[in-house]
């Protein structure tokens, strides 16, 4: 806070920790945990291979963590952030509710055809001039 930081983000790796082994929650949530008692007014900010809403959205609640931050996920999921609209059934037809990864996890009817993704991707970077690089990368990791 002294420092004047707006925000803070906390990753579940540590330096030398390769992308192909999976994040540490434990840790990240035990930084979390710490980090919003030490600080409560400072904004924490998770990143850490959460590959679904249920999975973020579940790691925010159990820490009271403030926000995601996303990179191979959101390329992978290209509908991550999709929230359901409100008339958008939560319910099984007998009255149940269905578990969050129904609604959010990879087979949520909220999910966008990834074709139409990366046709509006495309658009998008042609009117944003990206470079071919960067638009080959993109591409390759949403397949």
């Amino acid at each position: 806070e002294r420092g004047g930081a707006n925000a803070v983000a906390i990753h579940g790796r540590t330096v030398g920790h390769d992308a192909t082994i999976p994040a540490d929650w434990e840790a990240l949530e035990e930084v979390v945990i710490q980090t919003k008692t030490k600080h409560p007014h400072i904004p924490i900010l998770v990143n850490g291979d959460f590959y679904t809403r249920h999975e973020f959205t579940n790691f925010m609640e159990r820490t009271s963590a403030d926000g995601v931050l996303l990179g191979r996920p959101a390329l992978y999921n290209t509908s991550i952030f999709r929230k359901p609209p409100s008339q958008q059934p939560t319910t099984h037809t007998n009255g149940s509710t269905l578990p969050e990864d129904a609604i959010y996890g990879y087979k949520s009817p909220l999910l966008l055809d990834k074709t139409t993704v990366i046709q509006e991707y495309l658009r998008e970077a042609v009117r944003y001039d990206v470079h071919f690089r960067n638009v080959k990368y993109v591409l390759c990791e949403m397949m």
